[in-house]
């Protein structure tokens, strides 16, 4: 596929020639005017970060780690957050009065930028354009790290349907794409690609038509190059088997009509792995959707997510934390930076 033709399926979205000092406060919503000053605030971080080096980007994407996000619910404070930040930029243009996510927000914009994006950012584009833009929280259920043969989905969405999202960020190479295309096919119903701009065309090169491609554009946008074929009928149902818990096998083999053998434990997993393996795969695949979006299910955490900057709901929708830290949390979070910097 030629360069121009590639451009033109992921076409940019058009950009506003209005000034904002041209826009009167009163017509302009809150959240649009956070959005301005925080993108205003972060300009002369992104161009010092420009060059920066690969120690401070290494920071800059590590603050989004699982560890910094379960220590500070954990403890209401993370030694860690405060080691990586003294490794950046952040503090020195942080605004005076910011909060701990306040200095989220600013790594975020920084990370966003093409060339510096990893896997979260694009985890989190999924997170609030599909998961949280689209569907809610009520409807449907996301999943990380899945197994799925001799691979782990990136993020699969369940709703309707069962879909897959293998992200190819600027930082991945295309290499093991193929082999983790048909581990997914033989889990998933639909099977979708995002990738960098300069990733498309070597996606379209590497996978077959059925496949969804989707580009995470410069200005953080999605965009649908290909729309995915929802196949059901062909996954395999023992390699659905080998993906799931025990229990939930044990609940959709009961939701089918089939009674699970009496066995001792060391027999089981055979048993049940033949069982499968005589399912019908659509049947089987509306049972599982149906069972992980109640085994899996993500409303309870609504509230949490509604409460934390937006740079870290997609930490809250994959990172595992007690209810009962919830609270200590958002408090960590809310921290004013001058005092988080006597954090350990």
């Amino acid at each position: 596929m030629h360069d121009l033709e590639v451009a033109n399926r992921i076409s940019n979205f058009p950009q506003s020639t209005t000034s904002i000092r041209q826009i009167p406060d009163s017509m302009m919503q809150r959240s649009e005017l956070e959005g301005i000053k925080r993108r205003e605030a972060t300009c002369g971080l992104r161009s010092a970060m420009n060059n920066c080096g690969s120690a401070r980007l290494a920071a800059l994407t590590r603050l989004f780690s699982a560890t910094v996000f379960r220590e500070m619910a954990k403890k209401g404070r993370s030694g860690l957050f405060l080691r990586l930040l003294k490794q950046t930029d952040l503090i020195s243009l942080t605004e005076q009065g910011g909060t701990v996510g306040d200095t989220f927000d600013a790594a975020f914009e920084v990370l966003k930028v093409s060339g510096h994006r990893d896997e979260y950012i694009y985890r989190a584009a999924i997170s609030q354009k599909v998961l949280l833009g689209t569907h809610s929280l009520r409807t449907a259920s996301m999943l990380t790290e899945f197994r799925a043969g001799s691979s782990k989905a990136d993020l699969v969405i369940l709703n309707g349907t069962a879909t897959v999202y293998e992200i190819k960020s600027e930082r991945d190479s295309l290499a093991r794409l193929a082999n983790q295309v048909e581990n997914y096919k033989r889990v998933f119903a639909k099977v979708n690609v995002i990738a960098s701009e300069n990733h498309i065309e070597g996606v379209l090169a590497t996978v077959s038509d059925d496949v969804g491609v989707m580009c995470l554009s410069k200005r953080y946008q999605i965009t649908t190059v290909r729309e995915a074929i929802d196949c059901p009928s062909r996954i395999c149902p023992t390699t659905v088997f080998e993906s799931l818990r025990m229990v939930e096998g044990v609940t959709i083999l009961r939701a089918m009509g089939l009674t699970v053998p009496t066995v001792p434990n060391t027999q089981r997993h055979a048993a049940m792995r033949e069982l499968f393996a005589t399912l019908d795969p659509v049947a089987l695949h509306v049972e599982m959707v149906r069972t992980l979006k109640r085994t899996r299910d993500l409303a309870p955490i609504g509230e949490l997510v509604e409460r934390l900057p937006t740079s870290l709901q997609a930490a809250a929708l994959s990172v595992k934390v007690r209810r009962a830290d919830h609270s200590r949390l958002v408090d960590a979070i809310a921290t004013p930076l001058d005092a988080a910097m006597a954090w350990s």
